[in-house]
């Protein structure tokens, strides 16, 4: 994708609509293909896996977001992605955490999980992602914000 400063902008402000402090450059943002996220994800984190269908959509891995080329970050659905990963950049720039840390990831993620739901949420979309470690994380409510 060309040039992603208007998305990221715009998900930045919302990230601090959220309470959450944007960072103040846009990271880097590839696209890649699943094939070579399968093999990302396996050469990070050790997940061997056969069904491709298993694998991220979008990593944040020692500050770089790589998101699979087929999400098209201009819709609701591919921001939320997007929104996703650039909440782990918050997370002081996609740190490396240890797969033995389980709580530390869980509550990386519940944040990026209720993110990205409330994203969906503000923008009348009926999709919502399940945090798979089973719990949330509390966010200000937004009142009249316009997001089209």
């Amino acid at each position: 994708m060309d040039n992603l400063t208007p998305i990221v902008s715009e998900l930045f402000a919302f990230l601090a609509a959220v309470g959450i402090q944007p960072p103040v450059e846009i990271p880097p943002i590839n696209f890649i293909s699943s094939h070579e996220m399968s093999i990302m994800v396996n050469d990070v984190y050790g997940f061997r896996q056969q069904n491709l269908s298993q694998f991220p959509l979008g990593v944040c891995v020692n500050g770089v977001i790589s998101l699979d080329s087929k999400i098209n970050v201009k819709t609701v659905w591919g921001k939320s992605l997007l929104l996703h990963e650039l909440t782990h950049y918050t997370q002081n720039k996609c740190p490396l955490v240890s797969k033995k840390d389980i709580m530390k990831i869980a509550m990386m993620e519940a944040q990026a999980y209720s993110v990205q739901n409330r994203w969906l949420e503000a923008n009348n979309s009926p999709l919502r992602f399940d945090n798979p470690y089973g719990f949330s994380v509390e966010l200000p409510h937004i009142s009249n914000w316009k997001w089209h």
